[in-house]
């Protein structure tokens, strides 16, 4: 069976073409960093040789220059630089780790991005330029200070993280909220109390960065009380306070929710709540 198109998840009976070659040359000739990162063992055959191919068959340029649509040939890219990716790929996504789950996930994320750059791997542009920026906050400092992101990207020390990571500055014991939603309620919306703005003031995310992004995600779980609790009220904070109001069209702003196994890390009863509040 012809397989699908990984650039544009379309199928072979949509293509204008019969083989998966010809489509790439055809639909995506234009977009050489695409391919060349997803389809990177066929690259230089079609853009050394298949390319040449399409242009014989359009016929020679009567002017005597190059042949108008002529994709190029590979050598023609050049070294792209990561800003360069990141313009090609849209800077589409600014992602926010909330809470411990969100913190290790959007974590994982970056380490595999520069693990990617370090080996000179070609994916390593689409995943610089997915990304528009990215901030972890949480109430539990102990969890910040374990991540990727703390020691090697930002270099913290725990009085930075204070500042530029934790929600709820001055409000608790920045031990976490155990499994009070309410309370990573109450944390969060301290922050934006009496005309405050951690996104302008102390988070390490401006606010300009994050309206530059076409989206935002917010990655978190829904079992304890940081990510659950603190979530709703940035999300909230987010559209009031940072991104610009009057547009027809609304940045998006999404969740990527962690949903616990049944029986697994469950919350306690609400009796048990009650004993414990």
């Amino acid at each position: 069976m012809t397989e699908s198109c990984e650039i544009c998840y379309t199928e072979p009976a949509d293509w204008e073409t019969d083989t998966i070659e010809e489509h790439l040359l055809h639909a995506h000739g234009d977009a050489q960093p695409s391919v060349r990162a997803i389809y990177g063992d066929r690259f230089a055959g079609l853009f050394e040789d298949g390319a040449d191919a399409v242009a014989d068959a359009d016929g020679p340029d009567p002017s005597g220059g190059d042949a108008p649509g002529d994709p190029g040939g590979a050598d023609d890219l050049g070294p792209v630089s990561m800003d360069d990716d990141g313009e090609m790929y849209g800077r589409k996504w600014f992602l926010i780790g909330i809470g411990g789950a969100g913190n290790n996930i959007v974590d994982a994320v970056l380490m595999r991005r520069d693990t990617l750059a370090r080996n000179h791997e070609d994916r390593a542009r689409i995943w610089q330029g997915g990304l528009a920026g990215y901030g972890l906050l949480n109430t539990n400092i102990a969890e910040l200070e374990q991540t990727y992101y703390t020691k090697e990207l930002k270099e913290y020390s725990r009085n930075d993280l204070l500042s530029n990571s934790i929600i709820g500055f001055g409000k608790h014991g920045y031990s976490g909220m155990g499994y009070r939603w309410s309370n990573g309620a109450k944390v969060a919306e301290a922050d934006f109390a009496d005309g405050s703005n951690p996104f302008r003031d102390r988070w390490d995310m401006t606010s300009q960065d994050i309206r530059d992004a076409q989206a935002v995600m917010l990655v978190h779980s829904v079992t304890k009380g940081t990510g659950c609790g603190a979530t709703p009220v940035i999300a909230e904070k987010l559209r009031e306070e940072v991104q610009e109001s009057g547009l027809v069209i609304d940045q998006a702003i999404l969740s990527s929710v962690v949903i616990p196994s049944e029986g697994v890390n469950s919350p306690p009863s609400a009796a048990a709540r009650r004993r414990t509040a």
